[in-house]
């Protein structure tokens, strides 16, 4: 619809997902989304539960990038939230989820919290804000044995700095 016969601007997440239904935001679209990393992202980039990945430059709204990943049958939103975007709501991937995506998606290896506070540059205190359910409800997703390996080392070097004490009262 023309921009006369709208009221409210369209979000790029919605956007998203009407090109390619199904879909949702993730990677750093979704990291910045939430906070997690300061720097902006221009493109939207979405997880497609396609073969193949996909682009679309458009003039007014940007560029929206998707992408496959190998993720267990009946597993695609897990860890994905639906979100009001003003009139109309998208699918947008919890920070855990979307610094996996993006794990598998470039297939890192754990090396540390490194790669996570230097090279994304994640505040360490939002690793730390992680609980166990969210953790756990990932185990199951990802095809991949690195994913999963990173999964459990972030897990270990999360939960490893807390005191039993503060597990106990954080593990909603």
């Amino acid at each position: 619809m023309g921009k006369s016969y709208r009221s409210d601007a369209i979000h790029p997440f919605a956007v998203a997902q009407a090109l390619i239904p199904g879909s949702y935001v993730s990677f750093e679209t979704a990291l910045a989304h939430h906070g997690w990393i300061p720097e902006a992202v221009y493109a939207t980039a979405s997880v497609t539960p396609g073969r193949k990945t996909l682009e679309f430059d458009t003039p007014v709204m940007g560029r929206f990038t998707f992408h496959p990943l190998a993720i267990h049958e009946y597993q695609f939103l897990v860890g994905v939230e639906r979100q009001k975007l003003g009139a109309l709501t998208a699918f947008v991937a919890s920070p855990l989820r979307a610094l996996l995506d993006l794990v598998a998606l470039r297939k890192q290896r754990w090396t540390g919290f490194d790669w996570l506070t230097s090279g994304l540059r994640i505040d360490e205190d939002h690793l730390h804000t992680l609980k166990r359910k969210q953790f756990a409800s990932l185990k199951s997703v990802y095809k991949h044995k690195a994913v999963n390996d990173f999964l459990r080392s972030l897990e270990l070097a999360v939960r490893g700095n807390r005191s039993p004490s503060l597990d106990a009262s954080r593990d909603d």
